[in-house]
């Protein structure tokens, strides 16, 4: 298909040039009724050969045009007319200041055509560069930032390519059919003294263009700083993290230490009057401190237990055992293992109506 192409863009660069030596043809033939000198007709086949220059690509063009010119001239314009021989030194003369005139023009207008060409690509290279920088600004996570960035260097050079990071984890371009096997070019992913890892470009050629190469490179290193980014992200977000649960362990053991307190202080008063004061009580408030003992031990006991509890969530291994309860008596018993908050006023409690049962594990 490639050669196809090329070979019908010679063809028309071919029918470029007979066009216009054609014209310049006629258009000397025409001029010659009014009787011009053989110097303008030169001049007219000069400008036709500097026209095939700026409308074809490469000097054979520009040549063959002036070999035509030559042939032309010689044969209408050259005595004998309607020959190829040329009889006059002069004719010589000027066919060959014309020849030399005709290639330093082609030599000129390709070195001015082939700048241009530069000056587009260094324009086009430039503007993908910053387009590249710019989309690696907003762009976040680490599978986002590396196939943007192997589409950059697969949408500027048509190479497929991967990209291998040091922890062990491949991202490939999408839909490539080249294997790990496969010629490639290897970049270096690198960031800050860190290796990130390699990129890989598949290609035949030894190395890339000039313009091609560069825009590659810049595009792996934007790569690499984005991926640093990330890195950085990442470490800060787990040492948020890490903050976050110290904060909430502080927050635990606080809250812990107040619920421990509370069953504790009611132990060590009961405990403490019975000591005291046994000889002088009488049995019905032996019982009744001896009751409150026991409940705030077994509160103790569910307290421990629930701590034991979120140990085994942590580490999943918590079960669950419903049963039928009255959300009512749930309530009520939370509330009489916090006697202070409840008589404070800052509590407000709202139950329905009617009893309400649901399945749940009500310790």
């Amino acid at each position: 298909m490639t050669a196809m192409i090329k070979r019908l863009g010679q063809l028309k660069y071919f029918l470029y040039t007979a066009l216009i030596t054609a014209s310049a043809t006629l258009l000397t033939l025409y001029l010659n009724r009014f009787g011009i000198g053989r110097e303008i007709v030169l001049m007219i086949f000069l400008v036709g050969v500097f026209e095939t220059t700026i409308l074809t690509k490469g000097y054979r063009y520009s040549i063959l045009a002036a070999l035509l010119s030559a042939v032309i001239f010689s044969y209408f314009y050259s005595n004998p007319i309607y020959s190829f021989m040329i009889e006059k030194p002069g004719d010589i003369i000027l066919l060959a200041l014309f020849m030399i005139f005709a290639m330093i023009t082609s030599r000129l207008a390709t070195k001015l055509q082939k700048q241009a060409e530069l000056a587009r690509r260094n324009e086009r290279a430039a503007k993908f560069m910053s387009e590249v920088t710019e989309s690696f600004i907003n762009v976040s996570g680490e599978e986002n930032v590396v196939i943007l960035g192997l589409s950059h260097i697969y949408r500027y050079t048509g190479c497929g390519c991967s990209v291998s990071l040091t922890d062990g984890e491949k991202q490939f371009f999408p839909d490539q059919t080249q294997s790990e096997n496969s010629p490639c070019l290897m970049q270096p992913l690198r960031s800050v003294g860190k290796d990130l890892g390699t990129v890989k470009i598949f290609t035949e050629k030894p190395a890339l263009p000039p313009t091609e190469g560069r825009i590659a490179r810049v595009v792996v290193s934007q790569m690499a700083l984005a991926l640093d980014r990330e890195l950085v992200r990442r470490d800060q977000e787990k040492t948020r993290i890490a903050m976050e649960h110290e904060r909430v362990k502080s927050s635990l053991l606080r809250a812990i230490s107040h619920d421990l307190r509370t069953p504790l202080t009611g132990i060590v008063g009961a405990s403490g009057l019975l000591c005291d004061s046994y000889e002088s009580l009488d049995p019905e408030s032996v019982k009744k401190l001896l009751h409150d003992i026991n409940e705030e031990a077994l509160w103790l006991v569910r307290l421990v237990e629930n701590i034991l509890n979120m140990t085994r969530i942590s580490e999943g291994k918590l079960k669950i055992h419903k049963d039928t309860e009255v959300v009512d008596d749930i309530v009520n018993e939370a509330l009489t293992h916090v006697p202070g908050l409840a008589s404070s006023g800052r509590l407000s409690l709202v139950l329905p109506g009617n009893l309400v049962s649901l399945p749940m594990d009500g310790i």
